[in-house]
């Protein structure tokens, strides 16, 4: 590998933190220095009042004095950062107990970068091939060069890595860095911490390397300079929360977090968040946050620490916090053993990863080696984006569970990580089965009163040739066959060879019996008669800025679609230079120019965008983005209205063509007593909700099962749930 290793960079310590007793509890302050900002906390509000609601101003008020404290909201995820110079952080917390409203109130914590002292010059991936040099151990590595053999990543794919910034202009990183323009972006991100009072702006780039060096071990390019992430084909979104000083306050992580929500709900396709610090400060704030973000399928690798401590005994947050989303990361070193400076824990710590002397990108096209379980988190968070590139119809759940199960299993790390093992991505996605390619289903010998039913699909594939064999027991065992939008197409029994052409990507096949004689069963088979120009959905293009007389053009689609929504946004020299939009069958739509922002609504699974432009100056270009919405037969929205006593009742909402779903459920049940479901596709939950509810979740595929399970005592209002393409 030819990289040139530049090693004057800034040397970050860990801090030695004072365990702190959680929510409402005494603080310890007898440390050298805070581990909290004084006079300021951070809030979270129960679902029914809104952060900045008057029923909250009003409650502050009462409590702490009308303008003796100032408050920054985030309505977005029901929480708040409130600053006072009246009172001392313990006196807000003993104060804001007292506030119905109030879900949760934590001091606005300090954290630290969760890595060791930079080491000497050591020029090698070792992370991922590990052949054995500089007395390393052969095959001591997470298998990347196997895990690209069958997936490289996807730049539709996005991690957000909350750090110190990333240096977007990186010879090594620039082509990955997420495309921030379509929500008015120019730099790849955001920055929650522009100056020592936590100014905001949308420019990332960093002061301390940290983050850079994270964004390299994650998705640095392929490309024959420096070095490589593990996965060469992502996009990087560079969150700095870190001041040039080297600490994080909650308040600036929390900003940070509430962007990754709002783009989730935007249609980003955020499928993990790189969280290499640490602090002991527990936050419920934060907790609470976090997990919504896994309602939204968003996974949270985080870093286990670097004290050589038993999280165990004393935890480390945010990896500390007990959430299916997240994903605590320990470090090994090149010989397969914990490293000298990791935390570990038999419960609280998920996996290992290699993190001791890891050479990766630093600011101004530079190099360095660093090490601690900072260094070990991308290589998780990478394989994530792997993962959900690898099949992007994979639920959050199965991913971690692909990761956690597919673990090289060491003697090292028995009983001080919970999966026993250390990172194997290759293993991983082979044990991520993907849904979205089965193109044979054999019934076998069936039994009696079955009801079976199998989707088979080929991505890409425009018309399908379905051949049925096999037997069944004629007049009372019956297979099925049904197109993408559900219409059957066939019924056959008895001895059974017959071959149709259907329509579309994908059919389903269902066997039903009766309690007579068996037979051998079905055999049904798919294959492709035409493919798509594309096996992948094409959902947005911007232009950039353009030139003189440029003709450029872009077909826009989503398989399966039969309605789409089209928004368009940017700016064309008026009177000049235009966008042409086409539908499907070549008929002119539009002809916009100048300041655009609209939308319209097409029938059919594409438009063709085009855009022309004279002589005269240039614009900063337009932006196109496609959704499919609702046809024929598709569900979209289930009112439960007031329910009755014992009621089971169940909805499938489904959108065509999806990929994703955005799902919000709203409206109120007994508390405790009755619950609304919300399964996937494949019938796999999602949630359980009751009392008063307001919740978004992001769920894969192009359907959910809305389900209501009352008990016999009282009722309520009922619940809304509404789904939206992504």
């Amino acid at each position: 590998m030819n990289a040139t290793v530049k090693k004057a960079m800034l040397l970050v310590n860990l801090l030695a933190f004072t365990a702190i007793v959680p929510l409402y509890a005494q603080i310890n302050t007898a440390s050298a220095s805070p581990t909290y900002a004084s006079g300021e906390v951070l809030v979270s509000f129960s679902n029914r009042y809104a952060a900045s609601s008057t029923e909250t101003a009003n409650a502050l008020n009462a409590v702490l004095g009308k303008n003796q404290y100032t408050q920054e909201t985030f309505n977005h995820l029901s929480s708040a950062v409130i600053r006072s110079n009246t009172y001392t952080t313990p006196e807000l917390l003993e104060k804001f107990a007292s506030i119905n409203s109030v879900r949760a109130v934590a001091p606005n914590y300090i954290n630290r970068f969760a890595n060791d002292r930079n080491d000497t010059y050591y020029n090698d991936l070792w992370a991922l091939q590990n052949t054995g040099q500089a007395a390393g151990t052969p095959d001591a590595d997470i298998d990347a060069d196997e895990a690209w053999k069958l997936e490289e990543g996807s730049r539709d794919v996005v991690v957000a890595v909350i750090d110190s910034g990333i240096d977007y202009t990186h010879e090594d990183l620039r082509e990955n860095m997420w495309d921030g323009t379509a929500f008015g972006l120019k730099y790849h991100g955001y920055d929650f911490a522009s100056d020592a009072a936590g100014g905001n702006d949308d420019d990332p780039m960093p002061v301390l390397p940290h983050g850079t060096h994270i964004a390299g071990t994650l998705g640095a390019v392929a490309n024959n300079i420096g070095v490589v992430g593990v996965a060469p084909k992502v996009s990087l979104m560079a969150l700095k929360v870190f001041r040039d000083d080297g600490n994080a306050f909650d308040s600036d992580i929390l900003e940070a977090l509430n962007f990754v929500s709002q783009k989730v709900d935007a249609g980003v396709n955020i499928v993990a968040v790189n969280a290499s610090y640490t602090s002991t400060g527990r936050s419920d704030v934060i907790r609470n946050v976090i997990e919504e973000l896994g309602n939204k399928g968003v996974l949270f690798c985080a870093a286990a620490g670097n004290d050589t401590s038993d999280n165990d005994r004393i935890a480390r947050y945010p990896a500390g916090y007990n959430l299916d989303n997240i994903i605590s990361v320990t470090a090994t070193d090149r010989n397969d053993r914990l490293a000298y400076f990791s935390n570990y824990g038999t419960t609280s710590v998920d996996i290992a990863a290699p993190g001791l002397n890891i050479v990766s990108t630093v600011p101004h096209n530079s190099y360095d080696i660093s090490s601690g379980t900072s260094m070990a988190v991308p290589l998780v968070a990478g394989s994530i984006a792997l993962l959900a590139a690898y099949d992007a119809n994979s639920t959050a759940t199965q991913r971690k569970r692909s990761l956690l199960n597919s673990v090289d299993s060491l003697a090292s790390l028995q009983n001080k990580v919970s999966s026993g093992g250390r990172l194997n991505v290759h293993r991983a996605l082979l044990n991520l089965k993907k849904s979205a390619d089965v193109t044979t289903w054999a019934t076998g010998v069936y039994g009696n009163f079955e009801d079976r039913r199998q989707l088979l699909s080929i991505p890409g594939a425009k018309s399908l040739r379905v051949t049925i064999t096999g037997e069944t027991e004629p007049f009372y065992d019956f297979i099925y066959i049904y197109d993408e939008a559900g219409n059957q197409l066939m019924q056959l029994d008895g001895s059974i060879n017959k071959s149709i052409i259907v329509k579309g990507s994908s059919v389903t096949a269902r066997l039903v019996s009766d309690n007579s004689q068996s037979a051998s069963g079905v055999t049904v088979r798919i294959e492709a008669v035409e493919h798509t120009a594309d096996t992948k959905n094409i959902t947005s293009w911007s232009t950039g800025p353009f030139s003189s007389n440029e003709k450029r053009s872009k077909n826009l689609f989503i398989h399966g679609a039969k309605k789409l929504e089209v928004t368009v946004s940017g700016s064309t020299e008026a009177g000049h230079d235009y966008l042409y939009l086409y539908d499907q069958n070549g008929t002119q739509l539009a002809r916009l120019d100048g300041d655009i922002n609209t939308t319209i609504t097409v029938e059919g699974a594409s438009v063709t965008a085009r855009l022309t432009s004279d002589v005269s100056v240039t614009s900063t270009g337009v932006t196109i983005s496609i959704k499919a919405i609702a046809g024929k037969g598709d569900v979209t929205a289930w009112s439960t209205g007031t329910y009755q006593n014992d009621e089971d009742r169940s909805q499938k909402l489904s959108i065509s063509g999806a990929t994703r779903l955005k799902v919000v459920v709203t409206g109120e049940t007994e508390l405790y007593y009755d619950h609304f479901f919300i399964y996937d596709g494949h019938n796999n939950p999602v949630a359980q909700l009751n009392g008063i509810i307001n919740k978004t979740f992001i769920v894969q595929g192009d359907s959910i099962r809305a389900r209501i399970l009352s008990d016999h005592y009282d009722t309520a209002s009922g619940v809304t749930v509404s789904i939206s393409s992504l």
